[in-house]
């Protein structure tokens, strides 16, 4: 293989690879901005940084950047569980199960919901009604939690789910309490 030919079939993707995937890495107030968000998230600050750093839209990202990514990743990753449980419905057998599912779609729906309606609001600059538009999210999702406590008490197969979207909630909070009122 000539080289003018290794450069063209070999390191060319590679660096177009490269040149794509890259993700932006945050400057020094953008992390600190993180941190006092993610601090708050404990046990899943791990989570919280991954959620923000991976979706910065440049490397000095402002509260609003990082409110905006919250909100987006909420209405994302409550489409994305609606999904799932609308799959896991299809399948399921167990009247309890599906009971606590169908429960949990509602509670999710309404997260949804609200989240499309907090980005609506966001995109028009209106920040300060966005606490009173996501308001009750956390009871929905705390309703689907509490649909699994009913007897039978079946298996929860949303656990993982329910927790990110806990941590996706408080985040929202925090970042609202920052600069929503």
């Amino acid at each position: 293989m000539s080289s003018s030919s290794y450069i063209h079939h070999i390191l060319l993707p590679l660096l177009i690879l490269f040149l794509f995937s890259h993700k932006a890495s945050s400057d020094q107030q953008t992390q600190d901005l993180i941190n006092q968000i993610c601090n708050q998230m404990a046990p899943e600050t791990e989570f919280c940084r991954q959620t923000l750093t991976d979706n910065l839209p440049s490397p000095s990202t402002d509260i609003y950047g990082l409110a905006k990514i919250t909100i987006q990743q909420t209405f994302y990753n409550a489409g994305k569980t609606g999904e799932s449980i609308s799959n896991l419905l299809a399948r399921e057998t167990d009247q309890a199960v599906k009971n606590a599912l169908i429960a949990c779609q509602n509670a999710y729906s309404i997260i949804q919901q609200s989240f499309l309606q907090a980005t609506v609001e966001f995109e028009e600059h209106n920040y300060k009604v966005i606490p009173d538009v996501v308001d009750g999210t956390g009871r929905a999702l705390d309703s689907c939690l509490t649909s699994f406590d009913v007897p039978p008490h079946p298996k929860n197969p949303l656990v993982q789910q329910n927790k990110e979207m806990r941590t996706l909630l408080a985040m929202a909070n925090v970042c609202g309490h920052v600069f929503y009122k």
